[in-house]
């Protein structure tokens, strides 16, 4: 099973659950599994599919989890990147990669047109709580504008030894090297922590928990989901670079 067939999977089993208390505000498996469905759409008319690569560089926010998700319902991978490190080093990144596109942040757009300049497999920049500037090169995309998309319900062939995300590691003896990770890589160490963890035991509410897929299909299955979401996060917010 790919992580986009188990975020729906989920939610055909267990329906709408509360999964994400952010500053306050409240979201749901369904939330995010429709913005999701909604960004693949998005990302799909991008020209993103199977095989090709987007990059996150944005600081940790809901959105995050179905940008994730919108990446992984397109067939495509993602790089999480940490959104502190300069301009050259996400370049390099870019470069290295061969990604075609970059998901960011207004706060965090400058560097990523700095790091883009000249590098024309960078097809596209989306950018949340950004404008839109199609003429721009690359063109650049409103995130939240994608959200009005009509959901996207059926997924392509995603298999499960497909690349589902690539880090960088922090280069201390040598150029950062993108380590390949499958879905079967990520749902098995998800597995491995659910079962350290033993949350099959856990009697109480997973509210709270970060999953960056959506709740539970049954017991081993939210543990499945809030440690892949739980990795995903702090993948996407841990240092990958040395200085």
């Amino acid at each position: 099973m790919n992580l986009a067939e188990l975020a729906e999977h989920s939610a055909r089993r267990r329906g709408e659950r509360m999964v994400l208390d952010f500053e306050g505000e409240r979201f749901t498996n369904l939330q995010f599994l429709d913005w999701a469905r909604r960004l693949q759409r998005g990302f799909s008319n991008l020209g993103l599919m199977r095989g090709e690569i987007a990059v996150l560089y944005m600081a940790n926010h809901p959105l995050t989890y179905p940008v994730f998700q919108g990446i992984f319902r397109t067939g495509a991978l993602a790089i999480p990147v940490m959104f502190m490190i300069a301009a050259p080093e996400l370049r390099y990144v870019l470069s290295d990669s061969g990604a075609q596109g970059v998901v960011t942040d207004q706060a965090n757009a400058a560097k990523v047109r700095e790091a883009a300049q000249g590098l024309d497999h960078i097809r596209w920049i989306v950018v949340q709580g950004g404008d839109e500037h199609p003429e721009a090169s690359p063109p650049e995309y409103r995130l939240e504008t994608f959200l009005s998309n009509e959901p996207q319900k059926s997924l392509p062939q995603i298999n499960e030894d497909d690349v589902a995300l690539m880090l960088y590691t922090a280069g201390t003896t040598g150029k950062p090297t993108g380590v390949m990770l499958t879905h079967a890589n990520l749902f098995a160490s998800a597995e491995a922590a659910n079962e350290a963890a033993e949350l099959d035991q856990w009697e109480g509410s997973y509210i709270g928990m970060r999953v960056v897929l959506a709740a539970s299909a049954t017991e081993d299955d939210a543990g499945r989901l809030c440690r892949i979401g739980h990795w995903l996060d702090t993948k996407s917010s841990g240092n990958i670079f040395t200085r």
